[in-house]
Order: structure tokens, then sequence, then C-alpha cells
């Protein structure tokens, strides 16, 4: 009896072959209109298949990650952004922008105290993955409003743009 194979859950998404160029371009203009501190970096997408939902019943649409320095010693590419297939047919440009735009927001390159990008001894820039303000990004909500997002942290996150002077959590005197 042959032994069962392991199923591919990460596919790769050539650049310049199927879905990238289309997919690329989508990824170059979020990041020329929103994020022009990555042009630089190195991102490769790919498609997350066969994904299940979590124990929540969640289903990821997503994922930004970090490469290591192993990583990023055999391949030149500083984030990996996987997106779940699945998922992606079924949503609209605006979703799927919506989508692409949240993952970048989570990719950083570290600054030095000028401002410029720190870099490693052989002269690549450090990188690290940036946490979410509210469970959705600030800016995502101003950009792209609250449509499809989550209502309870979606009423937040709008009263947070609205009045960025006001602290989420009101810091209360001692108690008498």
């Amino acid at each position: 009896m042959a032994a069962k194979k392991k199923p591919v859950t990460v596919v790769r998404i050539d650049r310049d072959k199927g879905d990238g160029p289309a997919l690329y371009a989508r990824l170059d203009a979020l990041i020329a209109a929103y994020r022009p501190d990555l042009v630089d970096a190195r991102i490769v997408l790919a498609w997350r298949v066969g994904a299940k939902p979590n124990a929540d019943g969640l289903l990821e649409v997503g994922r930004c990650r970090r490469r290591s320095d192993v990583d990023r010693a055999l391949e030149d590419c500083d984030f990996l952004i996987t997106l779940t297939r699945d998922v992606w047919e079924l949503m609209s440009p605006s979703q799927r922008d919506r989508a692409v735009y949240h993952e970048i927001m989570h990719a950083v390159i570290v600054l030095d105290e000028d401002g410029a990008p720190k870099r490693d001894q052989a002269g690549r820039v450090l990188t690290r993955i940036r946490r979410h303000d509210i469970e959705l990004f600030r800016s995502e909500v101003e950009h792209f409003g609250t449509d499809g997002a989550i209502q309870s942290l979606s009423e937040v996150a709008d009263t947070l743009v609205a009045d960025r002077e006001q602290p989420l959590l009101a810091s209360e005197g001692p108690s008498a």
C-alpha cells in the first residue's frame, strides 16, 4: 500500500506567470499609494490552498511573514505574504485591495536614529512585523472605511480616526 502524500498548502505566485502579473501590480500600486517606504522591500506573494478554519471558526484571509536570515540568504525576499485562495476568489476588487493593504501594513523596515534603513553586515535592510493597532489598522479604516469590518472594532476605529487627541482609555486618577 502506497504512503499517503502530504498535500501542498502553500504555492508561490510567480510575478510573471498566471495570476502573478495582476496580483503583483495590485501589490505594487498599493505600496506606491500608501507605503512608499516599502518600494525597495522584496515581497513575495503565495497562495495558501486547502486552508481550514481555526478553532474559533475563522479562516485567515492573509498573513505577512518576515523572512529569517536563513531565508533571506537563500532567496531575495524580505517578506512573504500568503493569501488564502478560496477566500480570495470570493472577494470583490475593493476587498482584495483591503486585504493586501492590511498585510503590507504589517511589514516594517527598521530605521536608525537618522531615519535611514538599518542594515546587517550583508547589507540587507533590517525588517520587523508590526502588530495590529486595534485589530484593524487606523489607516485601513481611513482609506477603506468600515465596510465589511467587525462592527464593534469598526466603531472603536472610527472614534479614534475622528478624534485622535482623545485617548482610547482615559486615564483615571487615583481612586479616593
